[in-house]
C-alpha cells in the first residue's frame, strides 16, 4: 500500500496556522541532556501587560486570597489563524507547560473567535495534568502548588517560550543520539517562573514536543518506512490507496505523543451550558441519542454512526502548496490528488470517503474487509443477522449543503443514512436516495451575517464578531457531538480540524473508560484520507 512519505512533503510549508521555515524539525537527541545554557539574546524577556483570563467562578475577593502561582505560562491567542490551528497549538503548549510544572492561563483579548468563555468552561488542566515522557521511568513534573492559585499581576516580566540558538543546534545535530532519555532536557525558558507564548516560534515548539513525547529512533524508522513504501509503489506501479487504515492514520511512533495531547484535549474541551444544550438539540434533531458510552458488544448495524469531516473552502488552495510535486503524481493517495486539482467534491473523492466509511462499519461489526457493504447484500442472511436499518453517515463540513448533496447523489449512497450536522432531518431511513433533500436546512451561519459556504479564513475574519461567534458555537457543537456519539471517524489528517476531532474522539473514549473502570479503545476506528495524524505544526 502506498503511504504518505515524510520526504513527499515540502519542508517549507507548515500545516494550518504555522510559519514557514527552511529547516523542518527532525527530532534527535544528543548532548542537550543536563543542558543549562548561559543567557542568550535568543531568549528574550518581555515586560507583558496582557489580559489574563482568571477563573470566572471565583469572586474577586476570593481571588485576592489565593496565593500567586509560582510558575505560569500565559498563552496568548492570535488574531488571524483558524480555530483548529489555534486550539491544537494551545494543547501542545499546555502539554509542554504542565510537563515542566507550570499553570496555564489564557489571554484571548485579540482572538478572532471571541472569548474562550463563549464556548468553554474555564481552562483547568488539573493538578495532576503533568505528563510523563513516554518510554521513560521518570515521574511527571507536577504544577508547583497543590493549592489553587492566581496569576501574577499585570506587568510581570515573562520569558518568551522559545529555544536558544544553541538549543536548536543541539536538538537538530546530525550526530544526535536517540538513546538518551529526555528527562533532563530543560530549555532555558523553563527555568524562569513566568513565561509567555506569543512569539509563535513553531520550530522551537515542535522540536520541544517531539523531544519530550516521542522516540527519535521510532521516528527515524517511520521515515525510512515511508521512503521504502514510496519507492516500492513506484517500482511496481501500485495503485493509489483510497484511505489510510487505522494503524497508518495513527502509527505506533506517534502513539505516545498522541496520548499526551489527547489527555490535554480531554481536560480543556469542556463546553459551556449553552453549547451543551445545543448538543442535546442536535441529537434530537437528527434522530440520534447522545450516547454516553461506547458500544460494548457487536451492535445492530442501524445503531452505528460514522462521522465524516469534509474540509473544503480554502483548504483546496492550501493543499496545492502543502506537498511537493512528487506526491501529486500517479502514486499520490486519491484524496490528496483530487484535493490539489479540483476545488470541491467529485465522485472519486466521495468514493474514497465512502470506502473508508464502509471499512469502518465492517470493522465495527466484526466482518471481513470488503469493498462492497456486506450489510446490504440481499443474497445472504447477513442483512437479517446484522439487524434492521442502515448505519448513519453524519457529515460535518464547511459546505454542509454541498457535501450532503454530493454524497447523496453518489451511486453507493444507499448503503448509509446520510445526514448533515446542520440539516433538519427525521429518523426516517427511507430517504436513502435523497428524494426528500428539500427539507429545510438549518443554516448555521444565518443567525447574523452569513458565512460563505466553503470556509475561507480571510473572509471569515472580516465578519462582525457576533457572526463569527455564532458560527463557531455551532462548529464547537458539531465537534462535541461527533466526538461523543460517533463509533468511527473518517477525516483528512492534513486538516487541523480533522486532527483535533481525532483527539477529542479519543479523549471522550478514555474518559468513559476511566469512569467505567475498564479500557474500551476506539482508536483503531479512525481513518484518514490523506496524511497520518502528527503532533506538530509541520508534517513529520
Amino acid at each position: 500500500m502506498v503511504r504518505h512519505s515524510y520526504a513527499d512533503w515540502h519542508p517549507s510549508h507548515p500545516a494550518e496556522g504555522g510559519s514557514a521555515s527552511s529547516n523542518p524539525p527532525i527530532p534527535h537527541r544528543d548532548e542537550v541532556d543536563n543542558l543549562r545554557l548561559p543567557d542568550s539574546s535568543d531568549t528574550l524577556v518581555a515586560d507583558t501587560d496582557y489580559t489574563v483570563k482568571e477563573d470566572s467562578t471565583t469572586t474577586s475577593q476570593d481571588r485576592t486570597r489565593l496565593p500567586v502561582c509560582e510558575k505560569t505560562v500565559l498563552f496568548r491567542f492570535a488574531g488571524l489563524h483558524g480555530f483548529g490551528s489555534e486550539v491544537t497549538l494551545l494543547y501542545r503548549v499546555a502539554a509542554i507547560a504542565t510537563h515542566f510544572g507550570y499553570q496555564v492561563f489564557l489571554d484571548d483579548e485579540k482572538w478572532n473567535y471571541g472569548a474562550w468563555s463563549d464556548y468553554f468552561l474555564d481552562l483547568d488542566l488539573g493538578i495532576d495534568a503533568g505528563v510523563t515522557s513516554p518510554g521513560h521511568d521518570h515521574a511527571p513534573l507536577q504544577p508547583s502548588s497543590a493549592r489553587r492559585c492566581r496569576p501574577p499581576k499585570a506587568g510581570t516580566k515573562r520569558a518568551k517560550l522559545v529555544l536558544t540558538a544553541d538549543e536548536v543546534r543541539a536538538l537538530t545535530a546530525p550526530t544526535a543520539s536517540s538513546t538518551t532519555a529526555p528527562a533532563n532536557f530543560v530549555p532555558r525558558w523553563a527555568t524562569r517562573p513566568h513565561v509567555v507564548w506569543f512569539s509563535r516560534d513553531m520550530d522551537a515548539l515542535d522540536l520541544t514536543y517531539l523531544r519530550l513525547f516521542s522516540n527519535a529512533t521510532e521516528l527515524e524508522h517511520l521515515h525510512a518506512a515511508d521512503l521504502a513504501h514510496r519507492q516500492h509503489a513506484r517500482d511496481h506501479d501500485e495503485p493509489s490507496p483510497l484511505f489510510l487504515p487505522p494503524e497508518e492514520t495513527l502509527p505506533p511512533a506517534f502513539e505516545s505523543a498522541f496520548e499526551v495531547m489527547s489527555r490535554v484535549a480531554g481536560r480543556a474541551w469542556r463546553v459551556n451550558d449553552e453549547i451543551e444544550r445545543e448538543v442535546a438539540t442536535l441529537a434530537e434533531r437528527v434522530g440520534l441519542d447522545a450516547r454516553n458510552a461506547p458500544l460494548t458488544e457487536t451492535p445492530d448495524v442501524g445503531q452505528l454512526l460514522i462521522a465524516v469531516h469534509v474540509r473544503l473552502g480554502d483548504k483546496f488552495l492550501e493543499l496545492s502548496q502543502f506537498n511537493s510535486p512528487a506526491s501529486t503524481g500517479e502514486h499520490a493517495p486519491t484524496a490528496m490528488r483530487e484535493a490539489t486539482t479540483t476545488p470541491g467534491l467529485n465522485d472519486e473523492l466521495v468514493s474514497a470517503y465512502l470506502a473508508a466509511a464502509v471499512d469502518s462499519v465492517h470493522s465495527l461489526l466484526g466482518l471481513s474487509p470488503s469493498d462492497a457493504p456486506q450489510w446490504v447484500k440481499s443474497d445472504s442472511g447477513s442483512a437479517a443477522r446484522l439487524g434492521p436499518g442502515l448505519p448513519t453517515l453524519m457529515l460535518m463540513s464547511d459546505d454542509d449543503e454541498g457535501a450532503v448533496r454530493a454524497f447523496r447523489r453518489h451511486p453507493h449512497a444507499g448503503s448509509f443514512r446520510i445526514v448533515g450536522t446542520s440539516e433538519e432531518v427525521s429518523n426516517d431511513t427511507t430517504d436513502v436516495d435523497g428524494t426528500k433533500e428539500k427539507r429545510r436546512a438549518v443554516d448555521r451561519r444565518s443567525a447574523h451575517a452569513p458565512v460563505p459556504a466553503g470556509f475561507n479564513e480571510t473572509a471569515f475574519n472580516r465578519l462582525p464578531l457576533p457572526s463569527r461567534i455564532a458560527a463557531t458555537r455551532q462548529f464547537v457543537r458539531d465537534l462535541t457531538f461527533l466526538s461523543r456519539r460517533a463509533d468511527a471517524l473518517v477525516v483528512t489528517g492534513s486538516s487541523n480540524v480533522g486532527r483535533l476531532l481525532v483527539m477529542l474522539f479519543d479523549a471522550e473514549n478514555t474518559n468513559r473508560s476511566k469512569a467505567e473502570g475498564e479500557l474500551q479503545s476506539r482508536r483503531r476506528e479512525m481513518r484518514s484520507l490523506d496524511t497520518r495524524w502528527f503532533p506538530t505544526a509541520r508534517y513529520v
